[in-house]
């Protein structure tokens, strides 16, 4: 029924700008624990894992070597710290997490629960976001909303607790100045918002072969799983 929903506005357009543009990564990262010289905190920093144009909705690679950061075996209090070359304003942050499930058979390294420090250029604290959930077994990126952080020169993500593994990590990051979006299904205006204009703004995306519609494996196809991907966002709605 929704399927039939999403074909029936296929013929509106809707105008929307493109939030690629917005996401940025930080320039540099050091982590408190990395397992091994393949498993390095700057996999999460590098696109490594995603295509060469990619959204926060674009699904994350399986974990291998040099595309993921893991700890060593029961690192405690693990965390890690981004860097930006210049000062940054920050609205939303993006993770996408651990996926175990290739090199690693344990799907349990993934992060469950975190917080996020921002820094200015002394090190001083400008805010703290705390004790943010994560879902496992989530191959697009998890995005976190919070009040407008300016003059942001790094950012420390503390680990307060994962899935069970004694290993700990995730794949990747990004930052945006903006709310973009308030999951994947938030295409269109008004943020946080789902409605008929986020269902015509899908389709529309979809059927220009847009990132941003790339929602199911295999990447850089565009076929059903994309769009029964969406309606699942959709149903989820915002928080």
């Amino acid at each position: 029924m929704r399927f039939a929903v999403l074909l029936s506005v296929l013929v509106l357009s809707v105008c929307v700008s493109s939030s690629l543009g917005q996401l940025f990564q930080p320039d540099s990262a050091v982590a408190s624990s990395e397992f091994s010289s393949s498993y390095l905190i700057g996999n999460t920093i590098d696109g490594s894992g995603l295509p060469g144009v990619w959204s926060f909705n674009t699904p994350h690679a399986t974990y291998v070597q040099n595309n993921h950061w893991t700890t060593q075996f029961g690192a405690v209090d693990p965390n890690a710290t981004f860097f930006f070359d210049e000062p940054k304003t920050i609205r939303q942050f993006f993770l996408w997490n651990h996926r175990s499930n290739g090199v690693a058979a344990d799907p349990n390294y993934a992060v469950k629960r975190f917080t996020l420090t921002f820094f200015d250029g002394d090190g001083e604290v400008l805010a703290t976001v705390e004790d943010l959930p994560a879902e496992q077994n989530v191959a697009r990126a998890q995005l976190y909303a919070f009040e407008v952080v300016e003059g942001v020169r790094s950012v420390r993500v503390d680990i307060l607790e994962n899935y069970g593994s004694p290993y700990k990590g995730f794949a990747e990051v990004a930052f945006s100045p903006t709310v973009l979006a308030c999951n994947g299904a938030d295409l269109a205006p008004p943020v946080g918002i789902l409605n008929f204009f986020d269902l015509a703004t899908f389709l529309d995306l979809f059927n220009n072969q847009d990132p941003l519609a790339d929602l199911a494996e295999p990447v850089g196809v565009f076929n059903f799983f994309d769009v029964s991907a969406y309606i699942d966002l959709y149903n989820a709605g915002c928080l």
